[in-house]
């Protein structure tokens, strides 16, 4: 059965708690140079607002993250929101732009050091498989980071690019499906300016039969 399924996960304390112990403990290893730097932090919804908080009285949404710093790569790795997820974005050290430790590795042709399925992390047991799993990421891939050249900035940049342009096209698409089906029964009921108003906007998705649909609901709206 998926975690999704389960009948209930643990409290989230314990998984914030599960989550700061994993990621001391598996980022020790690359924080041993003079510079290193760690610290953590939990905070959560309460009374509308986002408030710090410690992790055993956590209440609702929640955000828990650990940042660190080393000679080669800056960054920080955090879990909660709606969706219990974890993620770890890092940089060269010095340098303020950040990208996700999945992005590098893509950019950097190691795409098999870094975990991808890490939403929806409701046991102890993945949480603390997860931040083990980045932790190992971050020390294959900081030296890389740390030494990244602008040819390396540039592919993170395209293939994100890339992936919000695909996000974008997948949501208008949707929206079209939404729209037809409202328009057809529009033109049904005879409301074609109803017909004309939920189909325009799609002119290039339009089938055949939505621009005969359109044009129609023009002629006599």
């Amino acid at each position: 059965m998926s975690e999704a399924g389960m009948a209930k996960p643990p409290a989230a304390s314990a998984l914030v708690g599960a989550f700061l112990a994993a990621a001391t403990s598996a980022f020790r290893p690359i924080l041993q140079d003079p510079v290193a730097r760690w610290s953590s932090s939990v905070r959560h919804m309460a009374s509308d607002e986002i408030v710090p908080a410690v992790s055993e009285k956590i209440s609702g949404l929640f955000f828990a993250e650990a940042s660190f710093e080393n000679h080669f790569v800056a960054g920080a790795i955090t879990f909660g929101d709606r969706e219990y997820l974890i993620n770890t974005v890092i940089g060269a050290a010095g340098y303020t732009a950040r990208y996700g430790l999945w992005e590098w590795a893509d950019a950097l042709g190691r795409p098999d050091v870094v975990p991808r399925d890490t939403g929806l992390v409701l046991t102890v047991g993945r949480v603390e498989t997860i931040v083990g799993e980045m932790a190992r990421g971050v020390a294959e891939l900081q030296e890389a980071i740390g030494a990244s050249t602008r040819d390396t900035i540039d592919r993170i940049e395209r293939a994100r690019e890339r992936v919000q342009a695909e996000s974008r096209s997948r949501l208008r698409e949707e929206d079209h499906r939404r729209a037809s089906t409202a328009a057809a029964d529009a033109f049904r009921a005879g409301n074609y300016v109803r017909v004309i108003e939920l189909l325009t906007p799609f002119g290039d998705l339009l089938t055949p039969a939505e621009r005969e649909k359109l044009g129609y609901a023009k002629r006599h709206y």
